[in-house]
């Protein structure tokens, strides 16, 4: 798996490419806590969206009833205006 993260205005956008399980999310955690950190921010939210999604992608995630877990988007534009 690989994580990158970037910065548009006062959001974090953390880019994970691969699968997140139980031998990756520890990684997910190290960099999420490294970026709560360097904010600096009394107040967190943390908001998954899901966006780009290829169609086998969102059909899993239609039959595993996931859907309604995440919010969904076409593209990042779209994400980072909800």
């Amino acid at each position: 798996m690989q994580i990158s993260v970037r910065r548009i205005d006062k959001t974090a956008i953390l880019e994970l490419t691969g699968s997140i399980d139980l031998s990756s999310s520890p990684a997910v955690r190290k960099i999420l806590l490294n970026e709560l950190r360097e904010s600096r921010t009394p107040r967190v939210i943390l908001k998954l969206l899901l966006f780009g999604l290829t169609p086998v992608v969102r059909e899993v995630l239609q039959l595993s009833r996931l859907l309604k877990i995440f919010e969904i988007y076409e593209n990042e534009q779209q994400a980072l205006s909800a």
